[in-house]
Parts: structure tokens; sequence; C-alpha cells
């Protein structure tokens, strides 16, 4: 089984694989993010092929790697895009789940995601009315202002 020392010493190296591309290259690229992003995908495709790998710690990655996304997402875009946060957040731990779990007989899930992704479209498209900004302003705050 591959377990969490394994993971750990392999996420280390192509981290340091990755610093070194960024010191002699001109990739620009964060190597925390970049080391997970590869460690999850080559840790998900052993899986896929059979490989005795736990799923727990490919979950934890892609968690690692979804908070991260938002991260970077956050800083290349207008602030009020930060809106979409949590309903993007709630799709892609949704995906992780399905990829590691191979369960996707949650019916809720798919309902759920689509209210919530038009509730947070209507608040984006309604931001400029009195009301309606407040609440904008309070969900992007709740990440800022903390």
């Amino acid at each position: 089984m591959i377990n969490l020392s394994i993971v750990l010493t392999l996420l280390s190296i192509i981290f340091g694989v990755f610093i070194v591309l960024r010191t002699y290259t001109s990739i620009r690229i964060c190597a925390l993010c970049a080391a997970t992003v590869f460690t999850w995908l080559a840790l998900l495709v052993h899986w896929y092929l059979g490989g005795d790998v736990n799923t727990h710690i490919i979950a934890i990655l892609m968690g690692g790697s979804i908070v991260g996304a938002l991260y970077a997402l956050e800083e290349k875009f207008n602030s009020s895009y930060s809106l979409f946060k949590f309903p993007l957040f709630i799709t892609l731990i949704t995906f992780a789940f399905w990829l590691t779990s191979g369960n996707t007989e949650d019916t809720f899930l798919i309902p759920l995601i689509i209210i919530l992704w038009t509730l947070f479209f209507l608040l984006f498209l309604f931001r400029g009315k009195k009301k309606v900004r407040a609440l904008a302003s309070h969900v992007i705050k709740c990440c800022r202002d903390w």
C-alpha cells in the first residue's frame, strides 16, 4: 500500500524539482501547488489502474489544491467574483469526492450545486441594489475580514 510517508516523500521530491525548474527556467508556477496536483493526479491514476492507495490521502491533497486554486483565482479576478468562491468550493469538493469514492449515488448533490450557483449568480446580478449589495459585501468579506 502507498502510505503517507511514501506520499510525503514523493511530494517533497516533486516540490524540489519544481523549485529547481523555477530557479533555472522561465517557468512561473507555485512549486507547492504543482507538486500537490502532480502527486494527487499520479496517485489517482495509480488507484484507478488497480494500485493500492489510501484514497483519504488523495482526498486531502485534492482539498489542498481546491483551496489553493480558490486563492489563486481570487488574485486573478475582480473582487466581485469572490461571490462565487463558495459554490465553486462546493462543486470542486463534490468532484473530488466522486473521484476518490466512486459514489455518485447521492442524488441531492447535483440539485444542491445548481441551487447554489443560481442563488449566487442572482446575488451577483443584483449586487447593485442596496440590500443585495450589503449581503454580497458580507459574503465577500467572509474570507477577507476575519
